[in-house]
C-alpha cells in the first residue's frame, strides 16, 4: 500500500508539473497572443490616423483651391466695378468740361454782344463785376481791354 500510495503520489506530483508546465505554456501563449492583438491594433490605428490624415489633406487642398477660385472670381468682379466706376468718373468729368466750356462760351458770347452794344452806345465799362462802371467813349478813343469789364 506504501508502494502504490508513493506510486500515486509520484504520478499525482508529475501530473500536477506537467498541468503547471501546461498552464504555464498556455499562459506564455495567451500573452502572446494579446502582445500580437495589440500589436495589430496599434499598426490597424496607424493605418486609420494615416488615412484621416490623407482625407484632411486632400479635403483641405480641395477647399483651397475653391476658396483661391471664389477669390479669384470676386478679384475679377472688383476689378470690373473698379474700371466702371473709374470709367464713369471720368465719363463724367469730361461731361462737367464741356458743360463748363459750353457756359463760359455763351457768357463770353453775351459779354461780347453786350459790349458791342454798349459800345455802339458810346460807353464803356471800367472795373470788374457788379462795381463796374459805364462811362462814355468820345469817338475815336482806343478802348483798353484792361479797362474793359464784361461782368
Amino acid at each position: 500500500m506504501r508502494s502504490e500510495r508513493t506510486s500515486l503520489q509520484h504520478e499525482a506530483d508529475v501530473l500536477g508539473q506537467r498541468i503547471t508546465a501546461d498552464i504555464s505554456s498556455l499562459k506564455d501563449e495567451l500573452k502572446g497572443m494579446f502582445d500580437d492583438r495589440k500589436m495589430l491594433v496599434r499598426m490597424e490605428r496607424r493605418d486609420l490616423d494615416n488615412h484621416i490624415q490623407e482625407l484632411n489633406y486632400r479635403i483641405t487642398t480641395r477647399m483651397q483651391s475653391e476658396m483661391r477660385s471664389e477669390v479669384e472670381g470676386l478679384r475679377w468682379v472688383l476689378v470690373r466695378r473698379t474700371a466702371i466706376a473709374i470709367a464713369s468718373v471720368v465719363v463724367t468729368a469730361f461731361v462737367a468740361l464741356r458743360a463748363s466750356k459750353y457756359a463760359a462760351g455763351k457768357r463770353v458770347a453775351e459779354e461780347g454782344k453786350r459790349a458791342e452794344a454798349v459800345r455802339g452806345r458810346g460807353l464803356m465799362f471800367v472795373g470788374e463785376g457788379d462795381g463796374a462802371v459805364a462811362k462814355g467813349l468820345a469817338a475815336g478813343d482806343d478802348v483798353n481791354p484792361e479797362l474793359v469789364s464784361l461782368g
